[in-house]
């Protein structure tokens, strides 16, 4: 399975909401992981030493996904 990069949350994507691998989600964490899983995606984020969920979006919200090309 592709590890995911990326995912654009909305209709149009240039007005989408952007959630990538890195990037900050508040002022004290990081988006640590996205999982695809049957019908969802699934954001975790990093707060020090833990790792939590954050929020999940059934996939046919999800416009656009991006994966990790190495």
């Amino acid at each position: 399975m592709k590890q995911i990069r990326k995912i654009s949350v909305g209709d149009n994507l240039k007005e989408s909401i952007h959630y990538q691998i890195g990037k900050p989600a508040s002022s004290d964490s990081n988006i640590h992981d996205i999982i695809k899983e049957k019908d969802y995606f699934e954001v975790y984020i990093s707060e020090v030493d833990e790792v939590q969920l954050w929020k999940s979006f059934l996939k046919r919200v999800v416009c656009h996904v991006e994966y990790v090309i190495d």
